[in-house]
């Protein structure tokens, strides 16, 4: 389950987005989105994952929310996408790696 996989895998997925961060160009990271931004998106994601679909609704606003912090904060709107992309493919490289079996459900 992807949840699980992230709970159990949050450091490696931490430290594996930072390195994608610091390698982009375009925007240039900012050390408040390498240390704040990556972990709180990762930890939000952990939550959302782990609610049933019932209440998922309600994960929805509280992404919205996440993202309106992260721009009052001083994230520009490249930087809040381009972190999402880089936590869903440091996600994928490892569940590669390890072999994990992740599911659509």
């Amino acid at each position: 389950m992807l949840s699980e996989f992230v709970r159990d895998h949050r450091e490696e997925i931490i430290t594996r987005c930072r390195a994608r961060v610091a390698r982009r160009m375009v925007p240039r990271p900012t050390a408040l989105e390498l240390e704040h931004g990556i972990p709180l998106f990762l930890r939000e994601l952990e939550q959302t994952l782990g609610c049933d679909l019932r209440q998922r609704s309600g994960a929805a606003t509280a992404a919205v929310q996440h993202g309106e912090d992260l721009l009052r904060s001083g994230f520009t709107i490249a930087q809040v996408v381009h972190d999402y992309g880089d936590v869903c493919q440091a996600i994928t490289e490892l569940a590669i790696e390890r072999n994990a079996s992740i599911t659509t459900e």
